[in-house]
């Protein structure tokens, strides 16, 4: 083969090894920047959560024989007497 072949095809392995860091690159970007966004959003909804916390804190379900806590229901009573708690907020 010639020097000038050897030279295309290496240039186009090189193009070709270019192009895909880019590629990953942009795709670590992304990730990074979808991983921030939901890191922000948790960190809006927090307080609330905090004070949804506070308010259902010992609080327990009449409307089965589990009692589970409203603050995590297991039955659809429970899961309405939390509703109406949190309304009030």
């Amino acid at each position: 083969m010639s020097d000038k072949k050897v030279n295309e095809k290496d240039k186009k392995k090189h193009e070709e090894k270019k192009r895909g860091k880019k590629e990953k690159h942009s795709k670590k970007a992304d990730k990074k920047a979808k991983k921030a966004a939901k890191k922000a959003k948790e960190k809006a909804t927090e307080p609330f959560e905090a004070d949804m916390k506070a308010m259902l804190k010992g609080k327990h379900c009449d409307g089965c024989h589990n009692h589970c806590k409203l603050s995590k229901p297991k039955c659809a009573k429970g899961r309405k007497a939390r509703d109406k708690i949190l309304a009030s907020l």
